[in-house]
């Protein structure tokens, strides 16, 4: 009997390893024809800075070299209907990485406001992004609750939407958690000693009583996305993932409620009792610009750990740059922070 399971075991291997040789094909790339475009990546939030990313396509095309680039000679400009001001292009900290600019200019993005980015480079289209940004979201959260939510320990939050009934809105409910580091110390014999390199004697002061501490704290930019659960129906992510189905985002339209107050629950996951991404967790909700809400709607529907092996039909994430590649969002937000990380 062992040996005859052996044996269908062994079979079905050699039925898929054939199956899975029998469907590979060698794709030649079209000859000739494709160019790089600009690309445009990002957010424009109200109240916050205008800032985002500039970069540049890769064509697939026979005798590419297959390699990305960050673009020099790039100039921008951004429109508000009043005024057109110089955007600058520099490398930072994540050019290297991700083979891009990070594009900034001055003032704060207004809401209720359509902006017009305009990208010319001299060896590729002009490239232009119209950005509609919405006015401001109008949602607060009503409590929060720990909660089993598909055997996950999660943070849910109840959310009260109040929509403007005088447009169509796009809503989005996300979490990330910023990477900070706290370092701890106390006064001793006139020095600061760090607590995590002098623990035995910090515990012999503090028992003594007579300690002085302080800490220093420090953010960073980065940022680690938090899975977050949605029981919606009229969410996107219903039909998309499915609602027991941990999410990156949660997206939702009103074109079931609109002008109607709508109240909606989202589960953000709770991190193990010892996180080895210590941080500062925000919880957004968003109201987002059509485009935008397409681009991540699209963009939910793909699967980077399984996206070579899915046999499901390919997500098509579009391009809402003009002669370009890639999206800015207008977004306007609410933001509640909050730290369970101890140090």
């Amino acid at each position: 009997m062992k040996n005859r399971v052996t044996g269908v075991i062994l079979g079905l291997l050699g039925l898929i390893c054939f199956a899975w040789t029998g469907c590979m094909k060698t794709l030649d790339l079209p000859a000739g024809g494709a160019e790089r475009k600009i690309v445009l990546m990002g957010e424009l939030v109200v109240g916050d800075t205008i800032h985002f990313r500039a970069g540049q396509s890769v064509p697939l095309s026979a005798g590419s070299d297959m390699t990305f680039s960050v673009p020099d000679a790039l100039l921008l400009t951004i429109d508000d209907g009043v005024s057109t001001r110089t955007i600058s292009g520099t490398e930072d900290s994540l050019s290297s990485r991700l083979h891009t600019l990070l594009c900034t200019a001055g003032g704060t993005v207004a809401p209720a406001t359509t902006y017009t980015i305009t990208a010319v480079h001299p060896g590729m289209p002009v490239a232009t992004a119209l950005v509609q940004v919405p006015g401001p979201v109008d949602a607060v959260i009503l409590d929060t609750a720990t909660v089993i939510y598909n055997t996950d320990t999660v943070l849910r939050f109840r959310v009260r939407i109040h929509d403007d009934a005088s447009r169509s809105n796009y809503y989005v409910f996300e979490c990330l958690k910023q990477y900070m580091d706290v370092t701890a110390q106390f006064f001793y014999q006139g020095v600061w000693l760090p607590v995590s390199e002098n623990r035995k004697l910090y515990n012999q002061q503090l028992a003594a009583g007579s300690l002085q501490e302080r800490s220093d704290t420090s953010y960073y930019n980065r940022f680690f996305r938090k899975a977050v659960y949605t029981n919606d129906n009229n969410t996107e992510n219903a039909y998309i993932n499915g609602l027991t189905a941990q999410q990156s985002r949660i997206l939702l339209s009103d074109r079931t409620f609109n002008g109607q107050d709508y109240t909606t629950d989202v589960y953000v996951q709770l991190p193990p009792s010892t996180d080895s991404v210590k941080g500062l967790t925000h919880f957004y909700i968003k109201s987002v610009s059509a485009d935008y809400f397409e681009f991540l709607k699209a963009y939910q529907q793909t699967d980077g750990a399984s996206a070579f092996l899915s046999l499901s039909a390919p997500a098509k994430v579009g391009s809402y740059v003009t002669n370009g590649a890639g999206v800015i969002g207008g977004v306007s937000q609410n933001k509640v922070s909050y730290l369970f990380d101890t140090w």
